[in-house]
């Protein structure tokens, strides 16, 4: 690979190749062992990103496999003077890299080592861990066990995704209700004042009038029935432990029915509740079969606007965002080449501007390229030709 061959997501400027040779040696995994030969690979970093040894580790991890009992070694290497030193810590990671500054490139070798062997070894003393083994010639009783040190930074990152837990904190309460046919008695619980208002819009469409809002805020709700003369009201308040329960609901209606009427209960999130379970069955079907299903079923007339964004929101929401979606491609790119050697995966890009967009996305597995190669035979083809007598 050329230097010029940098990934296109990356500032010429800033991208440092690090070629790395990895030897030959046996990856002792779940599923058995693999002797795995001699390979090369180019890790680019950003200049101007925070680079280190555990993030050099990690990124090796993502192209080569080793098992649990084995542990990388980078070394350093001056192919000038033909010497090489294993790098330890960050910083002799980072000073080399800041040594071959102007060159934007260095090399390094890595060998899988078995972890047991190498952690006994003195000349081996591993990065992050304490050599506490003292089993010496002429030494009473057996080793010691290795006790793992673990580095501050590591502590802190440790501390900082620590989910706090409080044994004495009470049990948050269960709610069941019905999702289509809500009940709206006094008394009855609901876990969050939003879900409380999608619930009443749901049994405002049920029962077929229109639901006003007089008052609605983080702590109470105050509704009644839009029609004119109608003396129908409910009220509901926030618990001290957050949930939200019905306080008032007069519960005889005094108008007529509306049906088909151009209802505002149908919101979009009111759509995206509804329309999950039809995009999960038809995920081809578009806003206006929404809306034909929609208003089949709850007899009411929804907006097509409306029915378009609510299903672009449950679309997100039932196979994600566009965004996501590319950007675990190359999680997925990576997880296929660590899992199943020897398959190909390609992933092609466009720049447009200073925004990278995706192009071609090429995937073949190890089992299908070995199918495809024992299974062909080799033919002679003729398309066309002129038969002259």
């Amino acid at each position: 690979m050329k230097w010029t061959d940098y990934p296109p997501c990356f500032d010429p400027g800033n991208a440092f190749r690090i070629h790395v040779s990895v030897a030959k040696y046996t990856a002792n995994v779940d599923y058995g062992s693999i002797e795995m030969d001699d390979r090369e690979h180019d890790v680019w970093i950003d200049l101007t990103s925070h680079c280190s040894l555990s993030k050099f580790v990690n990124e090796m991890a993502g192209k080569i496999i080793w098992g649990s009992g084995h542990q990388l070694v980078v070394w350093g290497l001056d192919k000038e003077s033909g010497t090489e030193w294993k790098v330890t810590t960050d910083e002799q990671f980072r000073e080399m890299i800041e040594a071959r500054w102007d060159e934007k490139e260095m090399d390094v070798s890595c060998e899988i080592l078995d972890k047991d062997k190498w952690m006994r070894n003195k000349s081996m003393k591993p990065w992050g861990f304490k050599a506490t083994y003292e089993g010496i010639a002429g030494a009473d009783g057996p080793p010691e066990i290795l006790v793992p040190e673990i580095p501050p930074e590591v502590e802190e990152e440790i501390e900082a995704a620590a989910i706090p837990v409080d044994d004495n904190e009470a049990t948050k309460p269960l709610f069941f209700y019905d999702r289509d046919n809500p009940n709206m008695s006094v008394g009855t619980l609901y876990p969050s004042m939003p879900q409380f208002r999608l619930r009443v819009k749901q049994h405002a469409i049920v029962k077929e009038f229109e639901l006003g809002t007089e008052k609605f805020d983080p702590e109470r709700f105050r509704g009644f029935c839009k029609s004119k003369g109608c003396k129908w009201i409910i009220r509901a308040r926030t618990q001290r432990d957050n949930s939200i329960r019905i306080q008032i609901n007069s519960n005889v209606h005094t108008c007529a029915s509306r049906r088909r009427v151009l209802n505002r209960m149908a919101s979009q999130a009111w759509i995206v509740e509804r329309v999950v379970p039809l995009l999960k069955d038809k995920p081809q079907i578009g806003a206006r079969g929404l809306k034909e299903e929609l208003e089949k079923k709850y007899k009411i007339n929804i907006n097509y606007q409306t029915c378009w964004y609510g299903r672009q929101r449950a679309a997100d929401k039932l196979f994600g965002n566009w965004d996501n979606s590319f950007d675990w491609l190359f999680r997925f790119k990576a997880e296929i080449e660590l899992r199943s050697l020897c398959s190909v995966v390609e992933i092609d890009t466009v720049k447009v501007g200073k925004k990278v967009h995706f192009s071609r996305f090429f995937c073949a597995f190890k089992g299908s390229i070995d199918g495809f190669l024992e299974g062909c035979r080799p033919y002679i083809s003729i398309d066309s030709t002129a038969l002259n007598g």
